[in-house]
């Protein structure tokens, strides 16, 4: 029997509780494209949060695949790969993402750090500034500022992030 998950979306269940499947036909029902995304987004994320990584990004991938122009798969994808230490894929999927949403703070926030691995100072601190100027609130930027700083022998700017981290 079928579960509702939504006004339009059905979910066969299985035998294990752990386990979360979408059919995507589900014969006599059917859902929406944006649905259909939504959906598979929300069970890659679920994958995530349970360290199923193979199956959140089989899903993330499938959602980006049904709606390439939303951030959010993009962005999940570029976290779980840099993770998983491909920094590469993690640069392009972060990179689609801010040229989709120029003020996600978050993402750029987190590209500052996936391009400092391959040795160049520039773009992360590039990424990071843009990163603080849309969060300054929230430290985690300048503290991979400033550890990056650090790295480049940098020690006076390094302390003056450090110390705006700290209030």
């Amino acid at each position: 029997m079928p579960r509702r998950l939504c006004a339009k979306t059905w979910v066969e269940p299985t035998c294990s509780r752990t386990t979360l499947t979408c059919r995507r036909a589900v014969p006599g029902r059917t859902c929406g494209r944006a649905e259909n995304v939504q959906l598979h987004y929300n069970l890659g994320l679920a994958y995530k949060l349970k360290d199923d990584l193979p199956a959140s990004v089989k899903e993330l991938k499938y959602a980006e695949e049904l709606d390439p122009q939303l951030p959010d798969p993009h962005y999940t994808l570029g976290v779980i790969e840099m993770q998983q230490g491909d920094f590469t894929q993690a640069k392009a999927q972060l990179e689609q993402v801010v040229a989709l949403q120029p003020a996600n703070g978050d993402a750029w926030s987190v590209l500052g750090p996936s391009t400092s691995k391959p040795a160049t100072t520039t773009r992360p601190k590039e990424a990071l500034r843009r990163a603080i100027a849309l969060l300054p609130e929230q430290p985690s930027p300048h503290i991979t500022l400033a550890s990056i700083l650090a790295r480049a022998g940098r020690e006076g700017e390094c302390r003056a992030e450090r110390k705006i981290a700290a209030n």
